[in-house]
């Protein structure tokens, strides 16, 4: 194994695993334990840098209108860029004689737009690095294939001063560098578009990854969506785009931004996820320890582990060696046993933990011995709502009955609010799709990339960019962590059923549930009712007074006076019966208008009906008449809408105490 990257040094985000063939398997990397490292100071020991520390920006801090004036003018050069090289391609690439056997020019053209987006996007940097991302998991939105160009935006950031890593450690802690770690190294670890990760020796001896956030990052997010909102917004009012089609995305990114960079957040989230998991010892699933009080707004530390990375592991099994699977078993991991637990804590973080990992990608998973899993960055999560929760468990109670169709329902449920579309079409084309990705699962002799969800989620983001439905940020990256899970855990181990370890952890779960209903029964057999079941006798007992309160006003409400509601329904309609026969007067006479034009110019009767028939008239008196149309419409409307809204006198009509 080569030298592990500590827990946040990929908080860039990163590509979805190939779902395609096999590639070749890169050199195996023999495990090796972490050796101590050197340390690398710009200081001597206990010497404290100099110059001002930069305050933190982690409060919210509103970008300069000549920041974003800078910025946005920066943007339009881009994207005069990018169309002006986009309309020279349609000219000029492509066209020459091409194979059977080559790809399309559409294809080619699609392809070479990717690879000069993913490079702007590259060098613009930053956020546009995070939009990119965000991008490549958007397949309900974008193209396939710039998806996966978009996916090799890779960790590749500057290193920060490490002038003001020092400042920052040392504001955080209050004293010098010395006095809160024993060995620093200078060198980063990790460099992503947020923070840069280095590696430290705490004085008590546990080894830490340091995570440091970069100086204005959040000043730079918040700039950057300035003006990222300021071209969508300009490109939809130009109908360069739909209307609105942009909302959804903004509103997304400046979320996912935002939530990245609060590492208060990103701490809570690794510790409770630490805690719950805890709780599940069958799962052998954790997170690094973290050690809240070195953390703070621009520092986040936790314990730095080791193990057999996630990406290495799938290579070694990839390769067929058997040395690598030998030495697998001299430290106690067993490929086919990791990739059940990986499934099954997939399903206990959608089901029973409050969140779940949204981003588990391979370089976000180390295996530990004794088939260990442990899961880092958790900049990128995800929560349900009960609501959701209920949905997603349906889908996968229809998913182990083979039920297809219940299926394609719940993830159509989830998706709602829908907009208007042909609901029963998109439900058929779903069916159709997601029963031959069934079949490809169900199959023994199926390779690792028919036994995952891929082609099921694949066909649905086909479907929805087809109907223009916006999927929530949550049921997006549930199907991303999805497709994450199910394609790790069958490149490891190529003969998994992802319904078959969904049954089985259901039937762990309602154990578990069966021993704590047990044990709630037999505890108040013996001492009595919990005082929590009292709290619901009294709610129940509020709400049926509360029932009955609301019976005795509804049955001392007078009868309804079904003469008057008569009366209303006879003078409606006289009012409808006049607006027509005004409307048709009105017509007449612009009809008998046009004719007489026509007779004073000299036109022959039958050729003024064929201009009727074929809506021939003149301009003028159709006007007019519309006008007149209109003043009638909005006139009888109004009486109709004052006659409803009267209040009838029920006096004489009978009435009830």
């Amino acid at each position: 194994m080569q030298e592990p990257l500590p827990g946040f040094a990929d908080d860039a985000g990163s590509s979805l695993p190939e779902t395609g063939p096999s590639r070749p398997a890169a050199p195996r990397r023999r495990p090796t334990p972490v050796l101590p490292f050197p340390v690398r100071s710009a200081h001597a020991p206990g010497e404290t840098s100099s110059g001002p520390v930069q305050a933190s920006d982690y409060d919210t801090v509103r970008p300069g209108l000549l920041r974003v004036a800078i910025r946005l003018a920066e943007l339009v050069g881009v994207l005069f860029y990018l169309g002006v090289a986009s309309l020279i391609d349609w000219l000029l690439y492509g066209r020459g004689p091409r194979q059977p056997s080559d790809p399309s020019r559409e294809l080619l053209l699609i392809a070479r737009r990717a690879g000069r987006l993913r490079r702007v996007l590259q060098r613009l940097g930053g956020t546009f690095v995070k939009v990119g991302q965000q991008m490549s998991i958007r397949t309900d939105v974008f193209h396939p294939i710039y998806c996966r160009e978009l996916e090799r935006l890779l960790d590749s950031g500057e290193p920060i001063p490490i002038a003001y890593v020092r400042q920052v450690l040392e504001r955080q802690a209050g004293k010098p560098l010395a006095a809160t770690f024993a060995e620093f190294d200078d060198e980063p670890v990790g460099r992503a578009s947020i923070a840069c990760v280095y590696k430290a020796q705490l004085l008590t001896g546990e080894v830490v990854a340091v995570k440091i956030r970069r100086p204005n990052i959040k000043r730079h997010f918040q700039t950057d969506l300035a003006a990222l909102g300021w071209v969508l917004r300009t490109a939809e009012f130009l109908t360069i785009l739909r209307p609105r089609v942009s909302l959804t995305f903004r509103t997304e990114l400046e979320m996912i931004l935002m939530e990245e960079v609060d590492f208060h957040l990103e701490m809570r989230y690794q510790e409770l996820f630490r805690r719950y998991f805890k709780k599940r010892k069958k799962l052998n699933t954790t997170a690094p320890k973290v050690f809240f009080d070195l953390c703070g707004p621009d520092v986040l530390v936790s314990e730095f582990v080791t193990g057999v990375w996630m990406k290495d592991l799938m290579d070694g099994v990839e390769s067929g060696d058997p040395c690598y699977r030998e030495e697998l078993r001299a430290q106690d991991i067993d490929p086919k046993r990791v990739a059940k637990q990986l499934i099954r804590a997939s399903h206990y973080g959608f089901f029973e933990c409050p969140f779940f990992h949204g981003d588990p990608h391979p370089g976000n998973i180390l295996v530990q011995p004794g088939n260990r899993v442990v899961m880092v960055d958790f900049g990128a999560c995800g929560v349900f709502a009960e609501r959701e929760r209920i949905q997603l468990a349906q889908m996968h109670y229809y998913q182990s009955q083979e039920d297809v169709g219940g299926m394609v329902q719940c993830v159509i449920q989830l998706m709602e609010p829908l907009p208007p579309i042909d609901v029963d079409e998109l439900r058929r084309r779903l069916e159709n799709e997601w029963w031959k990705g069934f079949y490809g699962i169900k199959s023994r002799h199926a390779g690792w990339q028919e036994r995952t969800s891929f082609r099921l989620w694949t066909a649905l983001f086909r479907e929805v960019r087809r109907f223009h439905i916006p999927l929530p940020l949550n049921v997006l990256r549930m199907i991303r962590a999805t497709l994450l899970y199910d394609s790790v855990a069958a490149r490891i181990y190529p003969r998994i059923d992802v319904f078959k370890e969904y049954r089985k952890y259901f039937d762990g779960y309602a154990r578990h549930v069966q021993r704590q209903m047990q044990a709630s029964f037999l505890r108040q057999l013996l001492c009595g009712p919990d005082p929590a079941n009292y709290v619901r006798l009294r709610r129940f007992f509020d709400v049926g007074d509360l029932l009955l309160k609301r019976i005795q006003i509804f049955l001392r409400k007078p009868v309804p006076d079904f003469a008057a509601l008569v009366s209303k329904g006879y003078d409606v309609m006289m009012i409808g019966i006049k607006w027509a026969t005004l409307s048709s007067a009105l017509t007449v006479v612009a009809i008998g208008v046009e004719v007489g034009i026509a007779l004073l110019n000299q036109i022959p009767v039958k050729q003024v009906g064929n201009d009727l028939r074929n809506g021939k008239v003149n301009s003028t008196v159709f006007f007019v008449w519309l006008v007149l149309l209109l003043l009638v419409a909005a006139k009888y409307i109004h009486q109709m809408w004052f006659r409803l809204s009267e209040k009838d006198d029920v006096g004489n009509g009978p009435s009830r105490l």
